[in-house]
């Protein structure tokens, strides 16, 4: 019992740990939107629906948890009668008693708040008659990424399970995919790298909120990830010590290559947190696009062992398309995000919505520089008309 417990508690953390990432990043890409939602209503209203699901995930999160406590107490209990000899019968589960929330009268919650107002008067008054010592502001620091003349960081690993042949994988050519994939197949050299922990937390991993996660980490990983993270331009001074407040738009883009070079090698934890920062700073469409394109190539390598992975992929190839698609600047837009989807929907048994990615990538194209991109997802769209016995045009 108690091993079939913790496998179910093992899993459920793996889910919702997966799960808060997906929340935690439509919480990023909702502050970065916010800044400019004043000109569009319209994206004000697509935040606040990206938020109430997220909100609703949760619910639906904790009341698998409650009822995940509920069984461990049962299962503790019967434990702690076994050890004490005791003879237990069996029993059927009981359901858990539903979650009760705290009736609130209204006239007491009407005094509480005339108090409330009351003490927040006094307080301004006595601010106003005894005003607090000015405290000069510390010194706001940004970390910037030199330039490095390399090719860019990336990608995710192959997934582990055979797949049969598929209409969308390998009919729409897409170099940004092939590069990343390179990039973040490149071997990882950590000779010459030593570590000594500071006696402070400080540093990138400290403004990411990961410094316990590095330092439990063993040695040979740890040398690892600074050896990525320094591949970008960062010193271990800047991974560790300095003391930062902000992090420059600059950065965003040292944000998704590094993350992609992570991912490769297994340190998730670090290159989520890098995509989330990344959506807060950045100022320029080509590096937004890059940043969802990377949150949505590492939800789909691991869409077999994360839930809701597949609804994350989407979200965030969505966010690049239409991206390209509000802007009419003349300038390469990778067919990444268009190819991700096709993929996903082929998966998911969606020609239907296969179809309709494919007319929307031929609308972007077809007319500009690059009309050459659209011909894989003509392809596509005459493989999968002719399979539904529609006519082709």
């Amino acid at each position: 019992m108690a091993g079939g417990l913790s496998k179910r508690i093992e899993e459920w953390l793996a889910e919702n740990r997966a799960f808060l990432w997906t929340v935690m990043s439509h919480k990023e890409m909702a502050d970065a939107d916010l800044r400019g939602a004043e000109s569009d209503p319209q994206a004000l209203v697509e935040i606040c629906e990206r938020l109430e699901e997220s909100l609703d995930g949760i619910k639906t999160q904790l009341r698998q948890l409650y009822r995940l406590l509920y069984e461990m107490e049962e299962a503790a209990e019967e434990l702690v009668a076994r050890r004490r000899g005791e003879q237990t019968a069996e029993r059927p589960r009981k359901r858990p008693p539903a979650i009760t929330l705290k009736r609130v009268d209204r006239k007491d919650e009407a005094t509480h708040a005339a108090s409330q107002k009351k003490s927040t008067a006094e307080a301004a008054s006595s601010a106003e008659n005894n005003p607090p010592p000015t405290v000069p502001e510390p010194p706001v620091t940004t970390l910037e990424v030199p330039i490095v003349e390399h090719e860019s960081a990336a990608a995710s690993e192959q997934p582990a399970e055979e797949k049969a042949e598929s209409v969308t994988s390998n009919t729409v050519e897409c170099q940004v995919l092939e590069k990343l994939e390179r990039e973040g197949a490149r071997e990882v050299e950590t000779e010459g790298i030593v570590l000594k922990k500071p006696a402070q937390p400080g540093g990138l991993l400290d403004f990411l909120g990961l410094w316990d996660w590095f330092w439990s980490l063993d040695m040979e990983k740890q040398r690892k990830a600074v050896s990525i993270m320094t591949e970008g331009g960062l010193t271990q001074y800047d991974i560790f010590e300095r003391k930062i407040r902000t992090l420059r738009p600059s950065f965003a883009r040292y944000c998704w290559e590094t993350a992609n070079r992570l991912m490769q090698n297994g340190f998730d934890e670090l290159a989520i947190g890098l995509l989330m920062k990344g959506l807060t700073v950045v100022d320029t469409r080509h590096d937004k696009e890059m940043l969802h394109i990377m949150y949505a190539k590492y939800f789909y390598r691991r869409r077999q062992k994360l839930r809701n992975a597949y609804e994350a992929c989407i979200n965030h190839c969505e966010r690049a398309i239409k991206s390209y698609e509000s802007d009419k600047e003349r300038r390469a837009k990778p067919v990444a995000p268009f190819k991700l989807l096709t993929m996903i929907y082929e998966e998911m048994g969606e020609y239907e919505k296969i179809l309709e990615v494919c007319n929307r990538a031929i609308r972007l194209y077809e007319g500009s520089d690059e009309a050459a991109k659209t011909q894989g997802f003509k392809r596509i769209k005459r493989i999968l008309l002719q399979r539904m016995g529609k006519e082709t045009d």
